[in-house]
């Protein structure tokens, strides 16, 4: 099977890469042309310094992390090599709630209009798509598994899927070596991570 891009949502956390996200992206769905959206996490430890693009050059629809003095902290405790485990899980599980946020604030929202208990009164509202029905989380095996984790204890009744890519000794391109897609992931907003 094969997702349908136009309708994805692909995120790439802390430890996945623009590039990465692309690869996994043209190897899914046949082309790289950003139709979907990628969150990204801006910094990288090959940066000196830290720096917020708002939008990628040549990709419209891609939306990087915003820099907060709260996310630059979490980056902080991720880079810092006097973390320790129980420290840095903490800080990757926050990082990756703030992709998540980000990410579900791209997909299509709804107007819904609420009674509320005080004297009657309405309230606005959005409704927000339907985990069981509209999402899918698609796992990069190994390199996103503990975002998968985070995104699956926000959104439970999201099916999950896992997809393992590795690169081609030959070619140096993305080689696709295992999917395991639920039935109807085309027709669903697809969280890669």
């Amino acid at each position: 099977r094969s997702l349908n891009c136009s309708r994805a949502t692909l995120v790439a956390g802390a430890c996945g890469m623009l590039g990465a996200s692309f690869s996994v992206q043209k190897v899914l769905c046949g082309s790289n042309d950003a139709r979907g959206h990628v969150v990204q996490h801006p910094w990288t430890s090959f940066q000196s310094s830290m720096s917020f693009p708002e939008k990628v050059d040549g990709y419209d629809r891609v939306y990087v992390l915003r820099k907060t003095a709260y996310s630059v902290s979490l980056m902080t405790q991720l880079r810092d090599r006097n973390t320790d485990k129980a420290q840095f899980a903490d800080a990757a599980r926050k990082l990756s709630m703030m992709v998540l946020s980000e990410a579900m604030c791209l997909l299509p929202y709804e107007s819904k209009v609420v009674t509320t208990p005080v004297d009657g009164e309405t309230y606005p509202g959005l409704s927000s798509p339907d985990p069981a029905q509209e999402i899918c989380l698609v796992s990069i095996l190994r390199a996103a598994d503990a975002m998968a984790d985070v995104f699956s204890a926000a959104l439970p009744s999201a099916p999950v899927a896992k997809i393992l890519i590795q690169r081609d000794e030959k070619t140096a391109k993305p080689r696709l070596f295992f999917a395991k897609l639920p039935a109807g992931v085309s027709r669903r907003r697809v969280l890669l991570v």
